[in-house]
């Protein structure tokens, strides 16, 4: 208790010579930003030490006004970044705050040429909001850091940002808005010079109309995503997913659990997707265009890609 009482006076004495620093009088014509800014940020750190949020956010709040008058972007964005950890810490959350803390952030972050790090930030808002179940929020800020990977040109880091969306829209049973989502990442292939995980993504799309229950919308639409994808055909996926349609057309659910077992299906991020696609119970469908040759459907497939 006593080393908790001599950290918190050390933020109050930081604290008050980060106000004197910004007093003018007759000593002090000028206010001191650099010095303001430098003890209320020692000042929120002892306060974090002595779990004094309010305090803490106090001295947060001034230590970016101070780098707002430098014109220092990335220290503001820093100081943002600061105040939102402490709503993340908080017994209480103001989603609002946090929603409008993220994007002044993120704009900060944007102003310094530092793209990536707002997207960092954007993350683990996003993370946050989806283990407190406020998806509508989430999926807000998810739309907006999609469209940051593309103007960052980062995609490895999108292809995440699709999986915490997808976590998303999957909790909540949206799977043809899962479906929608990967098409528009596919077609955007084709125009821009970066390169995806286009076979996973097409085993995502008809994994998302097979939770539907519209099996022979996915075995339409994976003739689709053979001309569509290059050599999605010849892929792991490919396979999976074709063993999962004949299970349904013979009634084989042992056929189609082994599928789903697949390495390639079990690597598929979130979890989630995994998790419901095991709960899947296989019925009887008529698959009027799946050839029994295999000789015959290898022509057909080579009919397909030319």
């Amino acid at each position: 208790m006593d080393q908790n009482n001599q950290t918190q006076k050390e933020a109050d004495k930081a604290f008050k010579k980060g106000k004197e620093a910004l007093t003018t009088g007759l000593f002090q014509w000028k206010k001191d930003y650099n010095m303001g800014a430098m003890c209320f940020e020692d000042a929120a750190k002892l306060y974090k030490q002595s779990k004094n949020i309010v305090k803490e956010k106090e001295s947060w709040s001034q230590a970016l006004i101070c780098n707002e008058q430098l014109n220092d972007p990335w220290a503001v964005g820093r100081n943002y970044e600061s105040l939102i950890t402490c709503i993340l810490e908080s017994p209480q959350i103001d989603f609002a705050e946090l929603t409008a803390l993220t994007r002044k952030a993120v704009m900060y972050f944007k102003a310094s040429d530092s793209g990536m790090k707002a997207i960092t930030l954007y993350v683990k808002v996003i993370k946050f909001l989806i283990e407190k179940e406020q998806f509508k929020i989430a999926e807000e800020i998810l739309n907006e850091t999609l469209q940051e990977c593309e103007d960052q040109q980062a995609p490895s880091t999108k292809s995440d940002i699709l999986s915490l969306y997808t976590e998303i829209l999957c909790q909540t049973q949206r799977y043809s808005k899962v479906a929608e989502l990967y098409q528009q990442e596919i077609q955007k292939a084709k125009a821009e010079p970066m390169k995806y995980p286009l076979n996973q993504y097409a085993l995502v799309i008809l994994i998302m109309y097979i939770l539907q229950d519209e099996i022979m919308r996915a075995n339409d639409e994976t003739q689709n995503l053979i001309i569509n994808v290059e050599n999605f055909h010849k892929s792991l996926e490919f396979k999976a997913i074709d063993q999962m349609l004949n299970a349904f057309e013979k009634g084989d659910q042992k056929l189609f659990d082994e599928a789903a077992l697949k390495s390639c299906v079990t690597s598929l991020y979130p979890p989630i997707i995994v998790r419901l696609l095991r709960k899947v119970k296989v019925r009887v469908i008529q698959m009027s265009k799946q050839p029994h040759d295999e000789d015959q459907r290898k022509k057909d497939l080579e009919k397909m890609i030319l």
